[in-house]
Formats: C-alpha cells, structure tokens, sequence
C-alpha cells in the first residue's frame, strides 16, 4: 500500500504541499552500489549530540500537534543514533523503540535515557534492511536524518506494514543536489546575473563538489525552522 505525505514547518517554517519520494537513480551510486560498514561511525557517538546541528524547540510540540498524539501508542525511532529524536518524543508515547546498527549509538542513547530517567525506551541494533523484525506495530515511526542511508523502497515497504491505523511515517527533510543548487540560485549573494556567461561553469562545479561529498546525492540538514515529512497509509 502506498504512503501519501503532507510537510509541516517547525515553528516559523513554511508547510509544503504534498510531496512524494523521488525515483533513485542506479547510476547516482545511491544505496543500490555500497554495503553497510559497520566502522562508518565509530568512535562518532560521544561527539554526535553536541556535535551536530540541534533540532527546532518546538520539534515535540509540532509532532504531538500534527498527529494528534495523546500519550497512547508506540514510536519506532529507524536510525536512531544517540537516541536524541527518540528521548525528546518519548514522553509523547506508552514505549519507544530506537533502532541502529551502531552499537555505539545505543550504548550512547541508553545512557542519556538512564540519565534522565526516562524508562519508557527500548533499544534494538539491528539495520533497518532487517525490518520488521517482529518489534510489532507502531503508532509513528520516525526518520530522523536517517533514511537516506537506507534501502529506501525495501524499508518503507516494510515500516508500511508497521503501523497502527491511523499510523504515520514521519520524516526530517532531505535535501537533493537539485535543491541546493536552486537554493544557491535563489540568494542574492549567488544569483545568476552575477555569474554572467559563467553560470553554467560554477553550476558544474558546484555539482561535482556536492557528487564528491555524499555520492548518492541526497542531503540531510538540520534546520532552524525544521520540516516534518509525514506518511500515512493510502486509503485502499
């Protein structure tokens, strides 16, 4: 069964209108051309909270708003890492389940939940690959800059089946190589009548930096004003 979305903004940002998960090229050297290595983030959880961009204030708040959360049900974080998604939505839900194939990062998240004492978390290494694992089924599940390092059409099949109804996949928005450029484009430091007869020339580059950086050209941010890409089931 097919997932429908919707976007929603995280305070100040702008709702999208209803979008759906763009074709994977083969020959962008996405998932389809690479394994999982297990020594991709090793040593990374102790840094990976502080060191990456924090998530909008008012996350919680806008996934509680949006799916009309009352504290029932059970969320499903795929690719969890340190837990910092799962434990700031943990007090939305009966019982959480965070998944990652670093056992690293649950190691990490495990602690902080212990920290804060938060017992409602349950923490599972497995690669997402392997859903659904029989972990049941899930008011929510949650990609939180995550999904672009996954079999995207094997999982989503499988979290599909996951969900309660009424159920919703929801999902921290990615950027393409085609969004940044446009991004680029559209600011008044960088728009194209600067370039003059270079345009193409700095668009070619720009490409091929970005092809350098992440091959399968998909990008995940963390924004200020953070989008929610949320999935429900297709009505049959």
């Amino acid at each position: 069964m097919p997932l429908a979305s919707q976007s929603t903004g995280i305070p100040g940002g702008v709702a999208g209108q209803p979008r759906y998960i763009r074709a994977v090229s083969q020959a962008a050297g996405g998932w389809e051309t690479w394994s999982w290595d297990e020594s991709l983030f090793a040593g990374a959880a102790r840094y990976y909270e502080q060191g990456r961009l924090p998530y909008a204030p008012g996350l919680a708040e806008a996934f509680c708003r949006s799916l009309a959360l009352d504290g029932r049900g059970r969320l499903l974080d795929v690719g969890c890492g340190p837990g910092i998604v799962a434990l700031r939505l943990a007090p939305l839900f009966e019982a959480v389940v965070g998944l990652d194939p670093d056992a690293g990062m649950l190691a990490e998240a495990a602690s902080a939940a212990a920290a804060r004492g938060i017992a409602n978390t349950t923490w599972v290494r497995l690669r997402a690959e392997d859903l659904p694992a029989g972990l049941g089924r899930f008011r929510a599940v949650t990609f939180a800059a995550s999904f672009h390092w996954m079999d995207r059409p094997r999982v989503a099949a499988a979290v599909a089946t996951m969900l309660d109804d009424g159920g919703a996949v929801v999902q921290v928005l990615e950027l393409t190589a085609d969004d940044i450029v446009a991004k680029v484009f559209s600011l008044s430091s960088t728009a194209p009548h600067l370039f003059g007869d270079r345009q193409q020339d700095y668009e070619r580059d720009l490409r091929e930096i970005l092809a350098r950086a992440c091959a399968p050209g998909r990008f995940s941010v963390r924004l200020p004003d953070n989008i929610l890409r949320i999935w429900r089931l297709a009505p049959t």
